[in-house]
C-alpha cells in the first residue's frame, strides 16, 4: 500500500517532465518487482473508491500511475476493463482523460499487437466513451477539447472501426451544437 500511495503522491502537481521520469521509475520498479500485485490492487481499489472522502485528485493519480503500469503490463487493461469503464467515466473529466490515457497505454506495442483484439463499435467501452463525451459537451468550465482529444485517440487505439464510431459521434456533436431549424436543407 505504501508503494502505491507514494507513487500517487508523486503525480500531484507534477510537470510533464516529472511524469515522464516517474514513468521510467515505475518501469524499473516493475522490473525489480517492487510494484507488487498488491500495490496494483491498491491502485485499482483507489480508482473505484467513489466515497465522498476520496478526493478526485487521488482518483486521477491512481489512473495516472496505473497507465504507467499498463504501458509495461498490457494485461492490466484487459483483465480490468469492466472496472476501468465503470470507474473512469462516472464523474470527473480529468479522471476520464486519465482513464483514456490508461486505456491507450494498455494497447500492446507492434511486437505484440497480433495478441490484441480490437473492440466492436457496440462494445460497452466504446459506447461509454462516446456517451460521456456527449454528456460533457454542454457543461460549462469543462476542458471538452482535451477530453475529446484523448477520447478520439482511445477510440482509434481500441475500436475495430474507429472511423465509423467517430463519424457518428461527430454527427451527434454537430446536431447538438447546430440544431436544424425548420426550412434548413438538412430537414
Amino acid at each position: 500500500e505504501t508503494v502505491a500511495k507514494n507513487l500517487m503522491s508523486m503525480t500531484y502537481g507534477a510537470t510533464l517532465g516529472e511524469l515522464m521520469s516517474l514513468k521510467e521509475l515505475v518501469k524499473l520498479l516493475l522490473e525489480k518487482e517492487h510494484v507488487t500485485p498488491r500495490a496494483i490492487k491498491v491502485l485499482l481499489d483507489t480508482l473505484v473508491d467513489k466515497t465522498t472522502d476520496t478526493p478526485t485528485y487521488e482518483l486521477s493519480a491512481a489512473a495516472v500511475v496505473l497507465s504507467m503500469v499498463a504501458s509495461q503490463d498490457h494485461n492490466l487493461v484487459t483483465q480490468n476493463l469492466n472496472l476501468l469503464v465503470s470507474a473512469g467515466f462516472s464523474g470527473d473529466v480529468t479522471l476520464a482523460k486519465n482513464t483514456c490515457i490508461l486505456l491507450q497505454n494498455g494497447v500492446p506495442d507492434k511486437k505484440h499487437i497480433q495478441e490484441f483484439t480490437r473492440l466492436e463499435e457496440t462494445h460497452r467501452l466504446i459506447t461509454t466513451i462516446t456517451s460521456y463525451l456527449l454528456d460533457q459537451l454542454d457543461k460549462p468550465g469543462v476542458d471538452w477539447v482535451g477530453l475529446a482529444n484523448e477520447a478520439v485517440k482511445t477510440i482509434f487505439c481500441l475500436s475495430e472501426v474507429p472511423d465509423s464510431v467517430l463519424t457518428e459521434l461527430l454527427n451527434k456533436v454537430l446536431v447538438r451544437m447546430f440544431p436544424p431549424r425548420q426550412g434548413d436543407l438538412l430537414d
